[in-house]
């Protein structure tokens, strides 16, 4: 969605909380409807009208019961576009009307629960889960087979603890072979052992250096729970794992600030590099104001704060555009695959003006 073009019609972007099918709140849906319609001409309400249609048959019809957020994006016209999304989290109410998709919710919501992998034990069983974005979209079984019916009828029960043990050995050595596979083909840098702290524990002994290296934490389960539990007993982990990288991201960016290293701070500074491609993680503090700016798209003069004039300034070209910063700046950071991290707390990206760039390179001016 960051590579939408624009054209002359309106995107509607629109984020919802969902409760057992149905939108939560929904006089509030209704309240944003009203608001963003209000004082369009004709023209621009044509355009909003034929974007709402195809959200309003997919709220009516489509909404799975057990999401927990939905968020849709939507044009008419000649060039119609609709991408809706369901999540197993919630998503803030937030519906907007501009030139380009809104993604700024989505990508902090990639950026909270992206995809980790949770690998959950018994003595009889092992499952692979992939969780991403609040839901389990992989799942991968290895199971033992059953040794106790064998008691009695072909072994003595000292026959059988001994292969029990070797069986156990294997068992645990074949769900890392697994493991490890998965991990490394797939690029997953984030896992979650779960299951009785005994079998858990024995697993992690057992781990390579590459399985412990991305290890977050060892979660007591029975083993035997539904996959939506399992989903709750994690993901709060996982969530306090990817805010302590996100502050640590944050820390980098202070001292590269501070000694004349590989960084920017600021808005504009920002946007200029991110233009530039010069950009590797764009890093922005959650509690920033958005605010408004604009951009000429001849000459690519942009100015922040300011009402947007009839003509720009530099190049008395008429092609401007208006832009929430941070909306600019994901969509900005997502269509040069840049990594972006957003910062609950930290008094030192405050200090920064709350949006900093790590850059993959300085300009040789810029040196000097």
């Amino acid at each position: 969605m960051a590579t939408l073009p624009e054209t002359e019609e309106p995107v509607v972007s629109c984020y919802l909380t969902l409760e057992k099918g149905k939108i939560k709140y929904s006089y509030a849906y209704d309240e944003y409807i009203r608001h963003i319609k209000c004082g369009l001409s004709s023209q621009e309400l044509q355009g909003v009208e034929a974007a709402l249609e195809p959200i309003c048959m997919y709220l009516n019809n489509k909404l799975l019961y057990d999401a927990k957020g939905v968020a849709m994006f939507s044009r008419g016209g000649d060039e119609p576009f609709f991408l809706p999304l369901q999540f197993q989290v919630p998503l803030p109410y937030w519906i907007v009307v501009d030139s380009v998709p809104n993604i700024y919710h989505l990508v902090e919501l990639k950026d909270t629960f992206h995809r980790y992998v949770v690998l959950i034990t018994t003595r009889e069983s092992a499952r692979i889960l992939e969780i991403n974005v609040g839901s389990v979209t992989r799942q991968l079984w290895t199971q033992r087979p059953e040794l106790r019916k064998r008691i009695g009828r072909e072994w003595t029960k000292m026959h059988y603890q001994k292969h029990a043990r070797g069986r156990s050995r294997g068992f645990i050595k074949e769900m890392i072979k697994i493991l490890n596979k998965l991990m490394s083909e797939t690029g997953y840098t984030h896992l979650i052992l779960a299951g009785h702290p005994s079998i858990t524990s024995e697993i992690k002994d057992n781990f390579p250096k590459q399985l412990l290296s991305k290890l977050i934490d060892l979660v007591p389960l029975s083993g035997t729970e539904e996959t939506s539990d399992i989903v709750k007993a994690t993901i709060s982990r996982f969530i306090r794992e990817e805010e302590k990288e996100s502050q640590d991201t944050a820390e980098l960016l202070s001292q590269e600030m501070h000694t004349g290293g590989l960084a920017v701070a600021g808005a504009e500074n920002c946007l200029k590099v991110l233009k530039e491609n010069r950009a590797d993680t764009l890093v922005i503090l959650k509690t920033n104001f958005s605010s408004r700016g604009w951009s000429c798209s001849d000459c690519g003069f942009t100015d922040f704060d300011k009402q947007s004039p009839s003509i720009c300034p530099t190049c008395k070209g008429l092609a401007l555009r208006k832009f929430d910063i941070k909306e600019e700046m994901v969509r900005l950071a997502e269509h040069i695959g840049a990594n972006i991290e957003f910062v609950s707390k930290s008094e030192a990206l405050k200090r920064l003006g709350g949006f900093g760039c790590l850059l993959r390179y300085r300009l040789p001016e810029e040196y000097a």
